[in-house]
């Protein structure tokens, strides 16, 4: 709901010119505004203004004109998108809710990502090992709706870390979008990581894309596998899948193989970190990388640190690689892997690592020879558009110039 504010200062360019963004300073005076408002906002057309609200008076036909003047000038937008993941107030994962089709709609476009698989745990300090959990899957798809009608969706959470009484990591949760009876998109959470293992037991596999409107979609990548052989080293997670091509493959606890990057909007691969002096906070381990919502972008990227702080961490939404101002970039680019602050006293053992990258990364394992709980493995997603872009292209993954507005 974008209008100028009814108290507090103003702003030429950054309130009054989006406002009315039919025209560009500098070349441009206060008393091009005589319009009496009914012209607000001439670039946008109706399909996403609720022409109700806008404002039709205030601003002068003639005379004076102040900045003033322009207090509540704006309009309601239309909502074009609607997103269902770990910052959606009341959701509950796991379980399926009704999404309504929005009036005057016919066609709708989104996309899936299924649950990481949480990463294993360790019970014993004497050679057990875990190896850490897969990425979630990832598909997205269009088809024809009618306004009115209710879609049906299930967001899968990520997987539980094992624990430390020989629990393995738990699958993550798939989710699901159907309508009209069938199931459209599906997008298959993470295997779970193992826990109390021999040496090179593989981490899970990663979740897998179906369903009857699927364009195209990618595999999450595999859990990096255990190590009982170098202490102090904890497997990668997978890779949330990417548009069209696979996540990438957590790194083994030994060191090998390399973490492999991410496909097409594809998270990275998580990193196995090595202790330095001493333990710090937070954990040294690494979720595998999310992918992005908002259209296909970059590459996940591999991680390279093997300092002490083991954690990669950027200001931006979804495990997006992209930083930004403000730390609310919702660009489309996939992340290395990042976890959530830790909280001391939330298990058992004082490094407990939180979640992975949300939406889809694989949960990292628990460090050999060490009693712990696993890495939760990152939560799924849905994001819904329709509509069409300003220059008239139809709302439709995976391109991000077709799909970022809101």
């Amino acid at each position: 709901m974008p209008f100028i504010p009814n108290t507090g200062a103003i702003s030429f360019d950054n309130d009054i010119e989006e406002m009315f963004e039919d025209q560009s300073p500098p070349a441009m005076s206060l008393s091009e505004y005589y319009r009496n408002g009914t012209n607000v906002q001439t670039a946008v057309t109706a399909t996403n203004v609720v022409t109700s609200s806008v404002v039709t008076s205030g601003i002068p036909t003639s005379g004076q004109i102040s900045f003033s003047d322009f207090r509540n000038q704006g309009f309601d937008t239309i909502a074009m998108s609607a997103i269902f993941d770990r910052n959606t107030s009341g959701l509950t994962f796991d379980t399926s809710f009704s999404w309504t089709v929005p009036s005057g709609v016919t066609e709708i476009s989104a996309v899936c990502i299924g649950g990481g698989g949480g990463g294993g745990g360790n019970s014993s300090t004497s050679a057990t090992a875990a190896s850490a959990g897969g990425g979630g899957g990832a598909v997205y798809g269009h088809w024809a709706v009618t306004a009115g009608n209710t879609v049906t969706i299930t967001v899968g959470s990520g997987g539980a870390g094992g624990t430390s009484s020989g629990a393995d990591g738990s699958d993550g949760g798939d989710t699901i979008i159907s309508y009209g009876g069938t199931d459209r998109l599906i997008a298959y959470g993470g295997e779970g990581g193992s826990t109390d293992t021999a040496n090179n037991t593989a981490g899970g596999a990663g979740g897998m894309s179906g369903g009857a409107a699927k364009i195209a979609g990618g595999t999450g990548g595999r859990g990096g596998s255990s190590s009982t052989s170098t202490p102090h080293r904890s497997p990668g997670g997978g890779g949330a899948a990417g548009y069209g091509s696979g996540g990438g493959r957590g790194q083994a606890a030994d060191g090998s193989p390399t973490a492999g990057s991410g496909g097409a909007g594809g998270g990275a691969g998580g990193l196995r970190t090595q202790t330095g002096s001493g333990w710090t906070f937070p954990n040294l381990r690494q979720a595998g990388g999310a992918t992005g919502i908002y259209g296909q972008g970059d590459n996940g990227l591999t991680p390279i640190s093997t300092s002490n702080t083991g954690v990669h961490q950027y200001p931006s939404v979804h495990g997006s690689n992209t930083a930004s101002s403000g730390n609310v970039n919702l660009g489309p680019a996939s992340g290395e892997g990042s976890i959530t602050p830790p909280t001391s006293g939330t298990s058992n053992h004082p490094f407990f690592s939180g979640k992975a990258a949300s939406p889809g990364g694989g949960g990292a394992g628990i460090l050999q020879s060490t009693i712990g709980h696993g890495q939760k493995g990152g939560d799924g997603a849905v994001r819904i558009v329709w509509g069409t872009q300003g220059d008239g292209t139809i709302r439709r993954y995976p391109t991000y110039t077709a799909v970022s507005g809101d």
